[in-house]
């Protein structure tokens, strides 16, 4: 299996109550929006299957030390 980092890319349309990113294991980057379009709040599970709307990096071992992903969204 592969981790994959799946990410919205429409920030002008994200809003509360909705998914902007994941991580998921997965074999294939179609896989892994299939499964984000599964867990989708209230953006819908059409984000997570547009090419256009996210975007669904596999992430490997190599690379700089850091968060991959910080979801977060102040009101």
């Amino acid at each position: 299996m592969k981790l994959w980092l799946v990410v919205r890319t429409d920030y002008e349309d994200m809003g509360y109550d909705e998914s902007h990113g994941f991580v998921i294991r997965a074999e294939s980057d179609m896989s892994a929006r299939k499964i984000a379009s599964e867990s989708c709040g209230d953006e819908g599970t059409k984000v997570w299957l547009e090419m256009g709307t996210c975007s669904c990096t596999q992430l490997t071992e190599k690379g700089p030390e850091g968060v991959m992903l910080r979801d977060y969204l102040a009101g």
